[in-house]
């Protein structure tokens, strides 16, 4: 959380496509790293520098993701496109959950870190060659970027990176702790993070130490709450909007 503030200003001058990309190639790196800490002769510090890391490299994704979608959508469907953003960790864990449940169960939890490494420089690669600002785009035309800019899309937000003027330059990191609405928004997203990790780190464990559930079972059960959150994630997109 301390990261989201410098992660912002360091998105706003790489942009979103190399802040992210550099991101994933970070993550799928000291996630697959993971998996080889059992052969170091301290696996726990190991363990503890990578995930200390990995931490650090998912911050840019948040700000970058707002960044894409003040880019590409215009304001009167930023609500849906934002909800399906925030609503795709609950997929992630429905399809994870079960699947790192399924690889601890056959071969082990080392699997989990090199498998889902993998994964994460296979999105990286898609990224890189997918994501475009609105004005590069080699097939959008120019009557729907004009369609978007009307609607208020910030569409050449992201073609080149953002030039430090005076007035930004003098931008107090205060400022948005100010804004009564913004604080508001912080105290919820809180909220939503800390319910989250309670499915994410606790349930399963608990499930397993505490009511003898085997990985499989226990990862079938904490996929349940990120069903139900991703069709409430999603469908407060249509009623905001």
């Amino acid at each position: 959380m301390l990261g989201q503030v410098p992660a912002g200003w360091l998105v706003d001058r790489l942009r979103a496509k190399r802040s992210v990309l550099v991101g994933l190639v970070g993550w799928f790196l000291a996630t697959f790293l993971m998996s080889g800490v059992g052969w170091l002769p301290f696996p726990f510090l190991e363990l503890m520098v990578l995930r200390f890391l990995l931490g650090i490299l998912e911050i840019p994704v948040g700000p970058a993701s707002g960044r894409v979608i003040a880019t590409w959508f215009p304001s009167t469907e930023r609500g849906i496109a934002g909800s399906i953003f925030n609503s795709a960790q609950y997929v992630s864990l429905v399809i994870f959950t079960l699947l790192m449940g399924w690889l601890d169960h056959v071969f082990g939890w080392e699997h989990i870190f090199g498998i889902m490494g993998v994964l994460g420089l296979i999105l990286g690669a898609v990224w890189a060659i997918q994501h475009f600002a609105p004005p590069e785009h080699p097939t959008v035309s120019p009557a729907e970027i004009d369609y978007i800019r009307a609607g208020g899309a910030l569409v050449d937000l992201g073609s080149k990176p953002a030039a430090e003027t005076p007035e930004t330059a003098r931008f107090p990191v205060s400022a948005p702790f100010r804004s009564h609405m913004l604080v508001g928004i912080f105290i919820a997203q809180y909220c939503i993070t800390s319910i989250t990790w309670v499915f994410v780190a606790w349930l399963p464990s608990y499930l397993v130490k505490g009511r003898g559930f085997d990985m499989l079972q226990a990862g079938f059960i904490a996929a349940l709450p990120a069903i139900f959150g991703c069709i409430g994630g999603v469908t407060s997109g249509f009623i905001s909007d």
